[in-house]
C-alpha cells in the first residue's frame, strides 16, 4: 500500500527489548564516554547511594525536594560569603 508507514515488527523495534538502550550523548555534555555511562546505568537502584569512600556521601532526593535543597545550599555559600569564608 502506497503512502503506508510499516508497522513496527519485534525484531525491528527498540522498544519491544529490554535492554535495547542505544543513544549518542548530545555534543554539548563534556563526558561522553559511552562505556562508562553504560556501567553507571547498571547500578541497581538501591546501590546508587552507595561509595567505596566513606567520606563521600551520596544522596538522593525525590524530585519535589530538589529545588528546596539546592536553595538550603545557596544560602549557607552566600551566608559564608558575606562572613568572609572562602572556598
Amino acid at each position: 500500500m502506497a503512502g503506508r508507514t510499516p508497522a513496527l515488527s519485534e525484531d525491528t523495534s527498540p522498544f519491544m527489548k529490554p535492554n535495547a538502550f542505544h543513544f549518542e550523548p548530545a555534543s554539548f555534555v563534556p563526558f561522553r564516554d559511552k562505556e562508562a555511562v553504560a556501567r553507571v546505568r547498571a547500578i541497581p537502584r538501591e546501590k546508587l547511594d552507595q561509595h567505596a569512600n566513606p567520606d563521600y556521601r551520596i544522596r538522593i532526593l525525590p524530585d519535589e525536594e530538589v529545588e528546596r535543597t539546592w536553595l538550603e545550599i545557596l544560602s549557607k555559600v552566600v551566608f559564608l560569603s558575606f562572613r568572609g569564608c572562602n572556598f
